[in-house]
């Protein structure tokens, strides 16, 4: 049994409305959609890693752009987590790949 987001991270704005939307445990999302949302936080954490990536322009564009155009989000689950998640901090989005990498290896 997996644990719900709040045990691997705070309770911050981003974190309760994704919970809100998506349960506590991101249960409405496949395994293939937990490893693409898994993927593209991945990616965003890569990114802004580098010293010379403008944030201010380009952080929500990338996301954005890699949920839309890597494959097909056809119930617009990924895009709205995506969109949900504007403003979380470094800490959560570490948090919730955490949390999603347990969900992923529990998944039977």
């Amino acid at each position: 049994m997996t644990k719900p987001l709040n045990y691997y991270v705070d309770n911050t704005p981003p974190i309760d409305r994704l919970q809100e939307t998506f349960g506590s445990q991101l249960e409405v999302f496949s395994l293939t959609e937990k490893l693409h949302l898994m993927g593209i936080l991945a990616i965003h954490q890569q990114v802004i890693s580098d010293e010379n990536y403008d944030l201010e322009n380009e952080e929500y564009l990338m996301v954005d752009a890699y949920a839309d155009h890597t494959f097909a989000d056809e119930n617009g689950k990924i895009t709205g987590a995506c969109e949900l998640l504007d403003g979380a901090t470094n800490r959560d989005l570490r948090g919730l790949i955490l949390a999603l990498a347990n969900q992923i290896h529990s998944y039977r």
